[in-house]
This record gives structure tokens, sequence and C-alpha cells, in this order.
């Protein structure tokens, strides 16, 4: 299905959440390239489900003075809606890692404002949702360099509901490869998975690594026979993990595969092509799934068909044995 779509814009880089209210919201970044200062975010939003589902017309969340990219969107259990991205800077080749809140789900937001990251004077970006723990804690991934160090994937925490996030620590580094784009998840048994993109310096495969403590340490990244970013993370009911990522190869689409959250064993056998007729200029990926009831699921991603074009907001509805 077509969730937004403009000839003369680009679109790219969704995310989902669905609200306690049972809407689905959709963000977005939109601008005239895939990098310049046109940036800005959007939001669409699904009412009702239903058998489409049906998005109503894209609504402006923010457009600062820089490049607004890769938002990501959750819904708190206090009812408060975090949209967390980052503003790019590009002639100083630099990021800001940003934040606005929403307290009537998603109808309107705060003014959006830089979230501090010392020791990182070219900043942090995300691609990922904010997690929130039991304890109420906030976890936010990011990825950069930090000024005495190798680039890598980073942990943020704020015990104030976002608010502020006055502690950054190590979640991935290799003096060898460069893991980025973390997506986080908490498991039924309490563990948090992080999946890592590994395209610089590695092979391109996925990357997973666990925490046992709530996210103050991991382990080694693990390579996975799947090949893919970056990834998105959604822990079924049934205690099952769907992992969704965009497939830049030949035939490009967006794919996605299912593990147990017990054992955490991805398999290439278990791998579906949910979509195989994308362009090979790269313009497509970073998808995003959403539970819709009765065992659907709808995974959004930006995408590219063979016909070329602009790149616009997609999604698929399937379900998952």
């Amino acid at each position: 299905m077509v969730i937004a779509r403009e000839p003369q814009t680009h679109m790219a880089f969704p995310d989902a959440a669905r609200l306690v209210s049972g809407d689905i919201l959709v963000v977005y970044r939109a601008g005239q390239r895939h990098v310049d200062r046109t940036g800005r975010i959007l939001l669409s939003r699904c009412r009702v489900p239903g058998n489409g589902p049906v998005f109503d017309e894209p609504e402006l969340v923010c457009d600062t003075d820089l490049d607004d990219r890769d938002p990501s969107v959750v819904q708190l259990a206090d009812g408060t809606v975090l949209l967390n991205f980052f503003r790019l800077d590009a002639r100083r080749r630099s990021v800001r890692l940003a934040m606005t809140m929403s307290r009537d789900g998603g109808f309107s937001w705060t003014s959006p404002r830089d979230i501090d990251t010392p020791g990182f004077s070219t900043g942090l970006a995300v691609s990922d949702a904010v997690l929130e723990l039991p304890s109420g804690e906030l976890l936010m991934a990011a990825y950069g360099t930090p000024d005495n160090g190798f680039p890598g994937s980073f942990l943020l925490r704020s015990r104030d509901g976002g608010e502020t996030w006055p502690k950054i620590t190590r979640l991935a580094v290799s003096p060898t490869i460069v893991f980025e784009e973390p997506a986080l998840s908490r498991l039924p048994d309490g563990r948090i998975l992080a999946m890592l993109r590994s395209e610089n310096g590695g092979t391109g495969s996925l990357h997973q690594t666990l925490s046992l403590d709530e996210g103050w340490t991991w382990s080694d990244p693990e390579r996975l026979d799947l090949w893919g970013y970056p990834a998105d993370l959604l822990v079924l009911q049934t205690g099952q993990i769907v992992m969704a990522y965009g497939y830049r190869q030949f035939p490009p689409g967006i794919r996605c595969c299912v593990a147990d959250a017990a054992g955490l064993s991805w398999s290439i056998h278990r791998e579906r092509i949910l979509r195989h007729d994308g362009h090979d200029n790269g313009e497509l990926g970073y998808p995003a799934t959403v539970a819709l009831g009765g065992g659907d699921l709808l995974t959004v991603y930006y995408f590219t068909g063979r016909e070329g074009g602009q790149p616009y907001i997609a999604g698929t509805r399937f379900t998952v044995e």
C-alpha cells in the first residue's frame, strides 16, 4: 500500500507506533533531495486500521533550520508520545540529536530541542525509537564517533521521562567494524536485544548483541546469516520476534525474519520477502512493524519502485506462522 507520496518530494526513513487509542502513527522525513536543508518531519495517522489501513493526509511535526532526519516514535506508559530524530548540519559535517513530545496522542507537539552529547563533538544520530524499561527508565540507542575512540553504537539513558539524558555508555564498538543504526527490544525474559548494521568495514550482515543488566553492559556482537540494514524489532504476544530490514542487493526490496525470543535462532530459511520490486539505486528500506490485531502485522518503509522517481512511504500487511 502507499501511505504517503508526492511526485516532487523525497520521502524516507519512516517509523511507526500503535497507540493505546488504536491509532497508528507513521512519521518520516520529507525534503527535496536525500540530503538537504529542506528536510522536515511529517506524520500520517490511521485512526481505524480496518482492512486498509487508510492514512490521513500528512501533518507537519517539525521543521528546523537544519536537515531534520530519521524520526522514530513511541508511546510511553503514561501516554506521552516521544519522537526522537537528528538534525544534520552538512556544512559542518555534524549532527544534533533532538526530541519533541506530545501529550495528546500526537495531535500537538512541543518545540523540538537538542539533546546534549558530551564527548561527541560531531554529535550522535539515531534510527530507532526510545525503549521504556519496567522501572520507567528510558534507553535511546544512537551511533557516532566519540572524541577519543572508535565510531560505533552507544546508549543514552533518561530517568525523568526524556527531559534529560545525562548518561552515555558504550553499546557496540570495534576497531575494524563500524556498528551503527542500532535497534532495541526488551525480550519477555528481561534481556535487551540490540540489532546492528555493519556495512561500514563489515560484510553488511546484521549483528546482534544482548544485555542482561538493563543495558549497562553488552555481549560481543554476533554476526547473523542475514544481510540487510537497518533492522527493526517487534516482540509479539506469542514470544516470537519479527525483524524487518531493507535489502539492497538483487533483487532489492524489503525482507523480514522471525525467531523465538528464548533461543534467538535467526535462520535464513525463515527469511520472508515482503517485496522484491525495488529500484537498484538503493533508495529503500528503514522499515518499522506494528501489530494490527488478529495476527496481522503492518511493516512500513520507504521505497523506490523499478520505474524510478522519488521514493515514497509504503507498507505491507502480512501474517507470520
